[in-house]
């Protein structure tokens, strides 16, 4: 039984499969006609119209200064900062929630938390790991947000005039 590549339908919606030397070869010729007359036409409006000069400007500005690997970068960061900061306030709150004798029900519904952090403070309680999240949570917080403060620092200094 032979073997067929990609399905009949897959191919009536995308068309025929295109090798990696006609891709190279379309990528030289450059744009469609169609591409290049839609973006004279935008950049003829650049002076009469200021919302097209501003569009072009920040694109221009943003791809110069490689806005979007900083913005990767920056994205990274903030992940990675946002696990060890849910797992010093679910210690915090196991702490305080200790320490005052109120239910963890009563503290989440005073604090506007939802009710999966609710049950997770709920459980630290009971197994007293309230405290452990606490000392692996600080350390690791305070180094990811080393790395996070670099990483802004780079950015706010990558946008000369911003």
């Amino acid at each position: 039984m032979s073997r067929t590549r990609g399905s009949g339908l897959l191919r009536q919606v995308m068309g025929p499969r295109r090798g990696r030397a006609r891709v190279c070869a379309a990528y030289r010729r450059g744009p469609r006609p169609a591409a290049r007359e839609a973006r004279t036409r935008a950049e003829d409006r650049r002076e009469s119209v200021p919302l097209v000069g501003v569009a072009f400007d920040v694109v221009e500005r943003d791809s110069g200064i490689g806005g979007g690997i900083l913005a990767g970068a920056l994205a990274y960061r903030l992940f990675f900062f946002l696990l060890p900061l849910g797992l010093v306030a679910v210690g915090a709150l196991g702490v305080v929630t200790a320490a005052t004798g109120r239910s963890a029900e009563s503290l989440g519904e005073a604090t506007g938390l939802g009710s999966l952090v609710t049950a997770s403070v709920a459980n630290a309680i009971e197994d007293e790991a309230s405290w452990y999240a606490l000392l692996v949570g600080v350390p690791l917080l305070v180094w990811v947000s080393s790395g996070l403060l670099r990483v802004l620092a780079r950015v706010s200094t990558a946008s000369p005039g911003a």
